[in-house]
């Protein structure tokens, strides 16, 4: 039928492009063909919730990155960041303005208000 081993590998492929995925979950069964992949699977994805949420129609997914592809393609938003439609939940204890990031938190309290974070001693 073919003239050529190698084309009929070729062919083989088109149908089955992942013929040996050696790597199996064991709590789900999802395969893959690098172990890599498996242990990704295992740490983040496999049974876990999904903890990045679209903040226009509540989907959900696994990695930030996806989020923003989803924004993207299904809300034609470039530039929106994964916060948005999210609350603030870091709130200086001096003036009450709200934060996403410890980081901002950290520097607001350093300019407004004068103070040095604290520094852990080297030993």
């Amino acid at each position: 039928m073919f003239e050529t081993i190698q084309k009929e590998e070729s062919h083989q492929k088109t149908l089955d492009p992942y013929p040996e995925r050696a790597f199996s979950c064991k709590k789900c069964g999802k395969s893959y063909t690098l172990r890599r992949n498996l242990q990704r699977h295992e740490k983040i994805e496999c049974q876990k919730e999904k903890k990045f949420v679209c903040g226009i129609c509540s989907h959900r997914t696994y990695y930030k990155s996806d989020l923003r592809v989803h924004i993207f393609n299904k809300h034609g938003v470039q530039h929106q960041r994964v916060e948005c439609g999210q609350e603030k939940k870091l709130r200086c204890h001096i003036c009450d303005h709200k934060f996403y990031y410890k980081q901002e938190l950290v520097g607001h309290l350093h300019i407004k208000h004068n103070l040095l974070p604290l520094r852990k001693p080297k030993f």
